[in-house]
């Protein structure tokens, strides 16, 4: 079978509940479904969009534009929202794709896939890609969810909702602990270990920040440097473990606040911002903050990844960023290498 490649906007729905529906009034689910696809086929083809797939209660649909596929996703949910309403979740990629025939594949399309698996009923998610492409289009109305671990995806990702009128926005704590719990996250460990992680990841954010600092170009006016470190995720789904994250955050601060000329914005007014859903430039500009650093640390027995990212608040773009995977049995050989 030949293959091409192209870049395309990738685009996931599914009637969440459907199966429990099925089985309690299977006419019921039956009409609903018809209606769907009714709905979808029409307003996928008034938008320019190609169906390339129906699975159950679900459908996998491409577009050349993003834009398309972003107004195809507002009207698919105004519509679905419409009564009799149908419970919809719509999550939209942008990528690289292999072209098999009538089907595709390569990591956009998994990405779009996880993407939507953490929709809820009425809303589109759609990826930094995507937002990248629409954000200076005034039709759409945007929010930020956060940074998001997906399952089988190498780093957590920036992920945004639609907030047209009549969309519903996704509460930003139950889109991370959906993700968290797809993607298995236990919550068995070791203090000692934990506490192992907390030590060196300062260790090794604080050296990195130091880096950030004296590769700055010569002779650039940067102005007045600030910055607020958000409070760090711990990516276990157990609240007892939640003071690891806040410890990393706190010992974070303090070896921060020794870099001359930098302002450094105290713990107790950035974790106000724990878990919040407020985009980070109302929570820069609340701080006075240039710059913000956020992170997360997730640990699988002796192996520990830490995933950060320094973000210029005025254009809300990352401008640097790291991942650390090690094996930290040996924690102040690490720390050394660090």
């Amino acid at each position: 079978m030949p293959t091409s490649r192209q870049l395309a906007a990738i685009m996931f729905t599914d009637i969440e509940g459907y199966t429990a529906l099925m089985q309690k009034d299977e006419q019921l689910a039956i009409q609903m479904r018809t209606r769907h696809r009714d709905i979808f086929n029409s307003i996928t083809e008034k938008h320019h969009g190609k169906v390339l797939q129906y699975y159950g209660d679900g459908t996998l649909s491409m577009f050349n534009s993003v834009v398309d596929a972003v107004s195809c996703g507002v009207e698919l949910q105004q519509s679905f929202l419409a009564a009799p309403e149908i419970p919809v979740r719509i999550g939209i990629h942008s990528g690289d794709i292999t072209l098999l025939g009538d089907e595709i594949a390569g990591d956009g399309v998994n990405i779009a896939s996880r993407i939507e698996s953490l929709a809820g009923p009425g809303s589109v998610l759609i990826s930094r890609r995507v937002y990248d492409e629409i954000k200076n289009h005034s039709k759409f109305n945007v929010v930020s969810v956060g940074r998001i671990p997906l399952k089988n995806v190498r780093n957590p990702m920036v992920i945004y909702a639609l907030a047209n009128e009549g969309l519903k926005v996704p509460d930003r704590s139950k889109v991370r602990k959906m993700a968290l719990h797809k993607m298995g996250v236990g919550t068995a460990g070791k203090r000692v270990l934990l506490a192992a992680i907390v030590l060196f990841a300062v260790t090794f954010l604080y050296g990195a920040f130091l880096w950030y600092q004296q590769n700055q170009p010569l002779g650039e006016d940067l102005g007045p440097k600030s910055i607020a470190v958000l409070p760090f995720v711990n990516l276990s789904n157990d609240p007892s473990q939640e003071y690891f994250s806040d410890g990393m955050t706190t010992d974070l601060l303090s070896q921060l606040a020794k870099i001359k000329d930098l302002r450094v914005v105290s713990r107790t007014s950035v974790m106000h911002y724990k878990n919040t859903d407020k985009p980070l430039k109302i929570i820069a500009a609340e701080l006075n903050a240039t710059h913000i650093l956020e992170g997360c640390v997730r640990r699988h027995d002796n192996k520990v990844r830490i995933a950060i990212n320094l973000i210029e608040a005025k254009t809300d773009s990352p401008i640097w960023s790291v991942d650390f995977d090690r094996d930290i049995k040996d924690v102040l050989q690490v720390q050394r290498e660090v």
